[in-house]
């Protein structure tokens, strides 16, 4: 059940504020908090307690091939239990469940349900956040309630578990955002949002504001904006001129350029693979190196193995450089080097001193960078977002 949900329920059982009293009053608002909260811990208190942990010990999230990775140190659980994170205010529970064939409470992960459920926040209500990973399933929501206003978001990531050759289906990432506002009897839909892509990075890219405004308070709550962090294959391409080489990887670049030219079939394709898989580091390096002498066989395997990572055009690699949203962005990188370049740039672009602690944790740098956008970014739009956009 969603916060928004829970709330209806909850509010059906409890006694409203005064009539005379607004209803978007201080004190008409700790009411239903109070009441609200009483709830939840009547749902809550009666579950066994897992223990205390560490949010990034509760979960971890990431990407490959750009599908979201999953993974979390918690043992199986006996259905759902309760849950301290000494780093993430709020009531908390969690579902586990782990491949038992070992015997082991640390089997491979097979499901994880997590609910939190916030009361801090003085003008809102109720703030909810859930996740939940199934085979072929990621669920990622957050809701809250003002006494007018509620909004619910969640992001869901699809991916085939079997391929059916007649039938073929896609992974498909699904965006979803509704917002309600006015008294009960009386409300009204205010915004209603269904954006849909291949994958999140791609979602990110194509729809940028919307992700902003709505996507990343969400994946706030969990501590993962990363998440909608940039592709550091676009981010190295927009600071390729502020890369150092890795004599390391100049080195085997050095290697491997002669076998591209070798008359044996194979040797050429094992030296493509393995510049390939140099990732980053190789791409840029490839890019210095000095084509002269080089066979149109070398210069056409080097091509391949770079436009893996050269996706942007000379125009775009120029304006994202001036970008101040995109330079927000690639603060959230894990690579420092990247988020050094980036935050260069930024003073560079908007002419200021800026503040940021390069080496803290994902979760600080995303406090900080939320704290940045709100002082070198305009509002977002508050009016309603055409669904079709």
């Amino acid at each position: 059940m969603t916060g928004i949900g829970l709330i209806l329920l909850l509010a059906s059982t409890t006694t409203a504020p005064a009539a005379s009293q607004p209803a978007t009053a201080p004190s008409a608002i700790a009411t239903l908090r109070n009441q609200v909260m009483a709830g939840v811990h009547q749902r809550l208190d009666g579950l066994p307690l897992l223990g205390t942990y560490t949010r990034s010990q509760v979960l971890r999230l990431g990407l490959a091939d750009h599908q979201i990775t999953v993974h979390t140190d918690l043992p199986a659980t006996k259905g759902q239990q309760r849950i301290i994170i000494s780093d993430l205010p709020g009531v908390c529970m969690v579902a586990v469940e782990r491949d038992q064939a070992n015997e082991s409470d640390h089997g491979p992960l097979r499901s994880i349900q997590f609910q939190r459920f916030d009361f801090g926040e003085p003008d809102i209500i109720l703030r909810e956040t859930s996740f939940s990973a199934l085979p072929g399933r990621v669920s990622i929501a957050c809701s809250w309630q003002r006494p007018l206003r509620s909004r619910v978001v969640q992001l869901i990531e699809s991916v085939p578990l079997f391929i059916d050759p007649e039938n073929p289906q896609l992974p498909e990432v699904s965006f979803y955002v509704q917002e309600f506002s006015g008294p009960e009897d009386q409300e009204q839909e205010t915004i209603r949002l269904h954006l849909t892509a291949p994958d999140l990075p791609t979602l990110s890219r194509r729809h940028p504001r919307e992700v902003d405004e709505y996507l990343r308070p969400a994946l706030r709550q969990l501590g993962m904006e990363s998440l909608v962090a940039v592709d550091q294959r676009v981010a190295w391409q927009v600071f390729a001129d502020q890369w150092t080489p890795d004599p390391q990887i100049t080195q085997k670049v050095k290697q491997l350029l002669p076998l591209l030219n070798s008359p044996d079939y194979r040797q050429r394709e094992e030296a493509t693979r393995q510049l390939q898989q140099l990732g980053v580091a190789g791409a840029l390096t490839l890019l210095r190196v000095d084509r002269e002498g080089l066979t149109e066989e070398q210069k056409t395997r080097i091509d391949s193995v770079i436009a893996a990572y050269q996706t942007l055009s000379a125009q775009e690699v120029k304006t994202l450089r001036e970008d101040v949203g995109f330079l927000l962005d690639c603060l959230l990188i894990d690579d420092p080097k990247l988020r050094s370049a980036a935050l260069r740039q930024l003073r560079i672009v908007t002419g200021r001193p800026i503040e940021f602690d390069e080496q803290a944790d994902a979760t600080l740098r995303s406090e900080q960078v939320a704290k940045l956008r709100g002082q070198l970014l305009a509002p977002p739009a508050s009016q309603p977002i055409d669904p079709e956009s």
